[in-house]
């Protein structure tokens, strides 16, 4: 059965609200003033999924067009609507479910799934070593393989955005990496393998791909996808004093910056910006947190287009931070003005809490983060232009904490949807929050 929360306005809860904190600046804000600089009202959706009958589950939205995927057991499931603005509970569920040819047995669930950047492929990994890929929307399977450890979970996928057949999957506990070609005879055409584990990836160029490890060594390597076997050298080798976070690794096409993090137990440095010319970083920012290691990473890279505000030029970008004391270091490095340039958002220096997952709306209006401690996880969402949170609200969720962003305008505004790997008493339920300006008929609107 379908249900829907409707929270009209803003719903903080009044112990986050009491703590809330800016640059080690307290402060008590009122639903009313966040309702009205928010201009936004949500509602929280639980979605019934058929045959979904394990608390394990992955959504991901298409990135352009009103679907949601959810991998569940050894299926896909999509949802569609006409309409991004259309609320959650009146999409419709696809009666064709993608799913695996049966050459390929032994796995229980997938373990993640990805689109392409212009959404025609969606790649999922599951957890006995296999990856497959299906064309979208026709459903086809392109390639399906297990070429990983048997009983190895294959969690992460990262695409190409800059050849939109390749990919690269890898488990976070081995010491490979796997690149693909979804429309080659030869789908797997490159194993890294390595002595330490890797810890983050990045695509820099149709041919060009970062690694981070353990040990806090970046590599650059430069692929040569020739025949019969693919060939790569190493181009640039960057070091950290400390080990490189899980995904700390991201890359801004516009500005050219390849940014990573690291976290040290003790020490807490964090290194970012690497020239690629040159084996130095050029820009550098310490947090201020003593005795915190970075649990993960986001970057915003502002939209095309002129702004009086240097932080979101499109020459700019944002790095956002999650530390272990549940706060978020927010930078901007190229921004001009210092006070702006940096700042800490956190809920009180007392809690012990954690950030487990950071993720930038497409649009970089908003910042959903995901603190967790001993009693749960807080989803909140944060405004990019006045950095004060617009939504929180208590959830429990499963590992891996990915959060996956849909955003729409139509002529009412923007409509933002969000999906949460939240566990639910019962185990059929997807979980997604909306966003919709205020005023909208959330219910029937189409």
């Amino acid at each position: 059965m379908d249900e829907s929360k409707e929270l009209r306005g803003f719903k903080l809860p009044s112990e986050c609200v009491d703590n809330y904190v800016v640059d080690g600046v307290q402060s008590k804000v009122t639903e009313y003033e966040l309702e009205e600089k928010g201009k936004l009202q949500f509602q929280e959706s639980l979605r019934s999924v058929s045959e979904l009958n394990h608390p394990r589950s992955i959504s991901r939205f298409h990135p352009t067009l009103p679907v949601l995927a959810c991998g569940v057991n050894g299926k896909v499931i999509l949802f569609s609507a006409a309409d991004g603005s259309i609320a959650f509970s009146h999409w419709q569920e696809s009666r064709v479910k993608l799913g695996k040819r049966q050459t390929l047995t032994g796995f229980s669930y997938f373990a993640a799934i990805e689109w392409n950047v212009d959404g025609t492929l969606l790649a999922a990994g599951d957890d006995d070593g296999g990856v497959v890929v299906w064309s979208y929307p026709e459903g086809a399977i392109l390639f399906e393989a297990r070429q990983h450890t048997a009983h190895s979970v294959i969690g992460n996928i990262q695409w190409n955005p800059f050849r939109h057949d390749v990919l690269s999957t890898w488990n976070i506990y081995e010491k490979n990496l796997l690149l693909w070609n979804s429309s080659s005879e030869r789908n797997l055409f490159y194993e890294f393998e390595y002595e330490i584990e890797i810890r983050g990836v990045a695509w820099i160029s149709e041919s060009q791909i970062a690694l981070s490890f353990e040990s806090g060594l970046i590599e650059i390597y430069e692929i040569d996808e020739g025949q019969p076997t693919a060939k790569i050298r190493v181009v640039q080798r960057l070091q950290h004093d400390s080990g490189v976070t899980w995904g700390g690794i991201q890359w801004s096409d516009k500005t050219q910056h390849l940014a990573t993090c690291s976290r040290d137990g003790s020490i807490k440095v964090l290194k970012l910006i690497w020239i690629m010319a040159s084996d130095q970083p050029i820009h550098s920012f310490e947090c201020p947190s003593s005795g915190c290691w970075l649990g993960c990473f986001a970057m915003l890279i502002p939209r095309s287009g002129k702004s009086d505000n240097d932080s979101e030029s499109p020459e700019n970008f944002t790095l956002a931070c999650g530390l272990e004391d549940g706060s978020i270091a927010i930078w901007s490095p190229l921004t001009k003005s210092e006070q702006s340039r940096h700042r800490i958002l956190n809920f009180g220096p007392e809690n012990e809490v954690v950030v487990d997952s950071l993720s930038f709306s497409p649009d970089g209006r908003l910042l959903a983060s995901l603190v967790g401690d001993e009693d749960g996880n807080q989803l909140m969402i944060w405004s990019t232009t006045t950095w004060m949170p617009v939504f929180a609200n208590r959830i429990h969720v499963y590992y891996p904490f990915w959060l996956s962003w849909l955003t729409m305008e139509s002529q009412s505004g923007v409509f933002y949807k969000l999906a949460v790997p939240q566990y639910v008493k019962r185990q059929d339920e997807v979980f997604v929050v909306e966003l919709m300006p205020t005023g909208t008929n959330v219910h029937s609107h189409s």
